[in-house]
């Protein structure tokens, strides 16, 4: 298989497995070492690598390979709880269809040519004719093909972006609303901070979780703003701006005031587990 073809079959796969956004990212990320290892059958790459370039934790690297491997697209072997793992790129639904079509198509080929009487000039000519016109089609395929799949890539991301911006933006109306009796201004840089705000929330998630599906970003969001709500100062400067520069000190502070947790001394272990346990007090309360 090439290239377009690992491609075509994952899109195909992917109308019946519904793939989240980083289950896409880690299969075209494979597809890309791969390539680059000149398609061998089993290439290796290290976990902290593909965590590093793709910007997500180990919990979600297994989550999104295991759902791969699932849908058999890919097989992975991890030696001794090795890092390095060796990897191999499937597709046999693809492969045996393709084995069936070239069956056929050989036959009826192969019967029109035994009909056929052809010098071996007039042969050869004839090959190189259609063996030229054939790679032009193949050419054109190609590139149409590859563009078409970078566009519905980058149509999902976008649609995707779109949804959890809208529902946060509805959030905010809503919650100000409900709480000072009237509806917020809102300007571009509002919108701006309130993308500036998911992000946050999304590195937050995916350090600790799986998937961060619109559900997810809901429900943190409006924690969060709750949180933020139970301090006097940013109650009585409840702004998208403040709130945004404020993350981190709203979040820590939650922290240190979690069952008398003293960050000062603490170890760097000790603030990740409690960044943990809140983010999942926070998604479950």
């Amino acid at each position: 298989m090439n290239y377009i073809e690992y491609i075509n079959n994952f899109w195909a796969i992917h109308e019946e497995e519904n793939f989240c956004t980083t289950d896409i990212s880690l299969y075209f990320y494979l597809l890309k070492v791969n390539n680059s290892c000149s398609w061998k059958p089993i290439f290796r790459r290290n976990n902290s690598k593909i965590e590093a370039d793709l910007g997500i934790s180990y919990n979600t690297l297994r989550g999104s390979r295991e759902r791969l491997m699932s849908a058999n697209l890919l097989k992975y072997v991890s030696k001794n709880g090795s890092s390095d793992v060796t990897y191999t790129l499937t597709s046999s639904k693809f492969d045996e269809v393709g084995c069936e079509v070239t069956h056929e198509v050989g036959s009826e080929v192969g019967s029109e040519v035994t009909h056929e009487v052809i010098t071996p000039k007039d042969k050869l000519n004839k090959t190189k004719q259609n063996k030229t016109k054939e790679n032009n089609i193949i050419s054109e395929t190609t590139v149409s093909d590859y563009e078409i799949t970078k566009n519905d890539f980058k149509k999902i991301e976008q649609k995707k972006e779109n949804s959890i911006y809208s529902k946060f933006v509805e959030i905010w109306f809503l919650f100000h609303e409900e709480k000072y009796n009237f509806k917020p201004s809102f300007k571009a840089i509002d919108g701006n901070k309130i993308k500036s705000i998911i992000e946050k929330i999304k590195k937050l998630y995916l350090n600790n979780e799986n998937n961060f599906t619109d559900e997810v970003a809901e429900k943190l969001f409006l924690k969060f703003l709750l949180l933020a709500y139970s301090d006097d100062w940013i109650k009585s400067n409840f702004q998208l701006q403040i709130l945004d520069s404020k993350f981190d000190t709203i979040i820590q502070k939650k922290i240190n005031n979690d069952k008398g947790f003293n960050n000062s001394k603490s170890k760097p272990s000790e603030m990740a587990n409690r960044k943990e346990q809140l983010l999942r007090g926070l998604h479950g309360s």
